[in-house]
């Protein structure tokens, strides 16, 4: 049978939009994916990995349901196996969202046909192919894009719900699905019960079959959420109380109407200002047919109250609801249309190219390589081995090569003096940085293409310590005592160590016999991290008084540096001392032990 010519040039457009949509959701697809991945990217990859290792179903990560792991599963089982996740499964994850991303674009067509002509259903898929949000959420592994996708079949399966029980199961089943890959999912509970007690027939047993589908299909679809109840509520808690963490300050706390208002900027953000203004205008269209919109704008109503209500806002949250901004949007040029075709046309062109623009911005600055990939570059070709690395973005260093010590936050001078390299950001603490030589600066190619880096390499007159001799300090501790001369030897040979296996308790006691300015301490361990001290607790006594000093760690953890091995406990600000006493917090598997003990202070 012959394809109408209307219908043909609807299919080829919609074929144009998905190709569209394929190009800008596969393009930079591998972004980011030479430096560790972040850690919502992990917990899915990493959990999925668990299962394929423990040949089992149990999805373990229960913040959230388990249908997105299972849908990961066979790609992960294919391209990695039980190898450790690296980038080409991480990138084949992505590629999993990619391709719903674009099931949403064709499922966004069906779903507005359903309300608005085959044309501006057409117009609803172009936005959602070319909306920045959406392009940016379907380069990364989170379950946003799939849950959109099960929005969209379920309001799909709300529409054509009439009376029948097949159609109450088939929407049932669709929100037991949307509700197993993200909790948001429950979303859309008003809009169906709003929608079968809108239906005049048998809505009682329609509610029941509705609520007795979608139960079995959640059960079905994360099988260990129901097994492991006590542990699924408490991941639940947990998720949730990420979101309403209170801030230090009480005046960074958000009221509910700033937040509102944040949320439906992302409204704006996702649709594109014509497209929002073209919503706005869709509400009369809404108003015209009630039974048909009232319960489909129950949702996005919905998850921007919700939403609302915490204290952090991701623009990705909104984005299965903003499948019904679309279509409003749509029924708004719906009504432009009938008022002029050609205005029609210029304001579908430009609600369509703003948006385009932005997301192929945002495309082609993720496919160029990043700040941290040309720092890594740099790294590799200019960081000589075995140099110490101080950075508060891991880039994926090779730590084989280097020893890289990890912060939250460049703000300590010891650290910084501590190393040889480092690689800071804007964010960082200029005073922190002052004095040393930047040796490179990588600044982003645009907006969406990393934060500026600058490497930095730590000039020798910076660092120049004085030691304060051990002769003459008397040194006594838990055990061990007959070896005790070996930590004031200095012959890197002797080694001091516990009679038995470290304790909690366990100590070395060391009195200078004067006061002496102290900067850091530093414990030898030669060419083995074996007899490290676990969690060590630093007293020093001052002026008569003991007291606890915290330290920072001046060097990674032992067993991945790159000899000579210690550890460094630095104090910020230097402290005074003439006793000193290290004890353990920690029981472990080995004797604690040193080749020697040192103490330093600055030369300036």
């Amino acid at each position: 049978m012959a394809v109408p010519p209307s219908s043909r040039a609807h299919v080829a457009a919609l074929a144009l939009i998905l190709i569209l949509a394929a190009a800008l959701r596969v393009i930079g697809l591998d972004w980011g994916l030479r430096h560790p991945p972040h850690g919502d990217e992990t917990a899915f990859v990493g959990n999925v990995h668990r299962m394929i290792v423990e040949g089992d179903f149990d999805h373990r990560y229960y913040e959230y349901p388990g249908l997105f792991f299972y849908v990961l599963w066979p790609i992960l089982r294919v391209v990695g196996g039980v190898e450790v996740p690296g980038a080409p499964s991480y990138l084949a994850a992505r590629g999993v969202v990619a391709a719903f991303g674009i099931a949403a674009v064709a499922l966004q067509f069906l779903f507005a046909r359903r309300l608005v002509s085959a044309w501006a259903a057409l117009f609803s898929a172009a936005l959602l192919a070319v909306s920045l949000v959406a392009v940016q959420t379907a380069h990364s592994i989170r379950p946003d894009v799939a849950l959109q996708v099960a929005y969209l079949v379920a309001f799909i399966a709300l529409l054509r719900v009439d009376g029948r029980t097949s159609a109450d199961s088939w929407a049932g089943a669709a929100l037991g699905a949307a509700a197993a890959v993200k909790f948001s999912g429950v979303f859309l509970v008003p809009a169906l019960v709003a929608r079968r007690l809108l239906v005049p027939h048998r809505r009682l047993a329609g509610l029941a079959a509705i609520a007795a589908t979608a139960s079995v299909v959640f059960i079905i679809s994360s099988p260990y959420s129901i097994l492991h109840l006590g542990e699924f509520v408490e991941g639940v808690e947990t998720q949730v109380a990420y979101h309403y963490e209170e801030a230090a300050d009480p005046q960074l706390v958000k009221s509910y109407p700033h937040m509102a208002g944040l949320y439906l900027g992302v409204w704006a953000k996702t649709l594109g200002a014509p497209a929002t203004a073209l919503s706005v205008l869709g509400l009369l269209a809404a108003l015209r047919a009630p039974r048909r919109w009232a319960p489909l704008l129950l949702v996005p109503v919905l998850a921007i109250a919700v939403f609302s209500t915490a204290q952090v806002r991701h623009d990705r949250f909104l984005l299965p609801a903003m499948v019904v901004g679309f279509a409003l949007a749509a029924a708004g040029w719906d009504i432009l249309w009938g008022l002029s075709h050609r205005l029609a046309i210029l304001v579908a062109a430009v609600a369509i190219a703003l948006p385009l623009l932005a997301s192929a911005r945002y495309v082609a600055d993720v496919a160029r390589p990043g700040t941290g990939d040309r720092a890594l570059d740099w790294a590799a070709a200019e960081v000589p081995a075995g140099a110490r690395v101080l950075t508060r973005v891991d880039l994926g260093f090779d730590r084989s090569r280097v020893e890289v010590r990890n912060v939250a936050r460049l703000e300590h001078r010891p650290l910084v003096l501590a190393s040889d390299y480092v690689f800071a950001g804007p964010r960082d603490d200029a005073s922190a940085l002052a004095g040393l030589v930047p040796r490179a600066v990588f600044a982003p190619h645009g907006r969406y293409n990393g934060p500026p880096i600058t490497a930095y390499e730590v000039p020798d007159t910076l660092r120049r310590r004085v030691e304060t001799p051990l002769a003459g300090a008397k040194l006594t501790a838990s055990s061990g005592l007959v070896l005790l001369s070996a930590i004031a030897d200095g012959n890197p040979a002797t080694w001091w160590h516990t009679d038995e296996i470290q304790k909690a308790g366990d100590f070395i006691y060391l009195e200078l016999g004067h006061e002496v300015p102290l900067d850091a301490i530093e414990l030898e361990l030669g060419d083995s991290a074996r007899f490290a001290a676990r969690e060590p607790k630093v007293e020093i006594r001052w002026a008569g008084r003991w007291i606890a000093k915290p330290f920072l760690e001046g060097r990674t953890r032992p067993e991945e540096q790159h000899p000579p091995v210690s550890q460094v406990l630095l104090f910020d600000p230097p402290v005074r001392a003439d006793a000193i006493r290290i004890t353990l917090t920690r029981d472990s598997g080995r004797r604690w032990g040193m080749a020697g003990m040192r103490l330093w202070h600055s030369a300036r």
